[in-house]
């Protein structure tokens, strides 16, 4: 008797599972490329948001380093001789008020940390008096070593346009006192991997004392949208730190 041979199924796929096959991986290939450029597109943003927070950081530096010099100023020399205070342009007037500080040794008849009006004003000296009407103090002694002179009028800024705060935000506006308000922004342009963005800094004194001043940035398309990166802080000018107390 002869037996059946069993059938052999074909080897291979056929056109459904190939087909099937097709669609899986262009799904695959799909999704893959949709990940790679959803990926770029985070990759570009954190970059943005990275250069743009750098930005912000210097300029914030650039502030910081004119709130350390504001209002302060080198002293040259305390002359016994003469009687004079030397400092190289000093910029004051009869009967601005000023402290001094510093490592070095005072003049004799002078003391740290005290309050003191300017007069008898020349471009580089000028003398001291204890009072506003007062008359010129007697230097007993030289100074030496590192002394700085602190102008101490702004101390008693009790307004948006007369504090330290005040201060510092024309010096880093470039503003002059007549262009004074309440707050004040500037704004300026940059390319950040290839596209233009601008950084707004919006300044406004502290109103508690005047004397710090509220910073905050913000960093936006120069074509419009929404901002990349913001910060706020705020800066007080050293000068402000040496305010008398009473």
């Amino acid at each position: 008797m002869l037996k059946k041979k069993p059938l052999k199924l074909e080897q291979g796929f056929t056109v459904i599972e190939a087909l099937f096959a097709i669609l899986i991986a262009t799904i695959f290939v799909t999704v893959a490329m949709q990940m790679m450029a959803i990926a770029a597109i985070f990759k570009a943003r954190a970059q943005q948001n990275a250069e743009a927070t750098t930005w912000i950081q210097e300029d914030l530096e650039n502030v910081k380093l004119q709130a350390t010099e504001l209002n302060i100023k080198n002293v040259d020399s305390m002359t016994a001789s003469t009687d004079r205070v030397t400092i190289t342009s000093h910029g004051y007037s009869n009967g601005n008020t000023v402290i001094f500080q510093g490592t070095g040794t005072i003049a004799g008849g002078i003391e740290q940390s005290r309050t003191y009006y300017v007069r008898d004003v020349a471009t580089d000296t000028f003398k001291l008096a204890s009072s506003s009407s007062g008359a010129a103090i007697d230097l007993t002694s030289d100074s030496t070593g590192d002394l700085t002179s602190i102008a101490t009028a702004k101390c008693a800024g009790n307004s948006a346009t007369d504090g330290y705060a005040d201060s510092l935000r024309d010096s880093i506006n470039g503003d002059s006192a007549s262009t004074n308000n309440t707050s004040k922004t500037f704004s300026k342009t940059s390319t950040l991997t290839s596209q233009q963005f601008n950084l707004a800094r919006s300044t406004i004194p502290n109103s508690d004392d005047y004397k710090s001043l509220k910073i905050s940035y913000t960093v936006t398309p120069a074509s419009g949208g929404k901002s990349i990166a913001s910060f706020y802080t705020e800066v007080i000018p050293n000068a402000a730190l040496y305010c008398p107390t009473n």
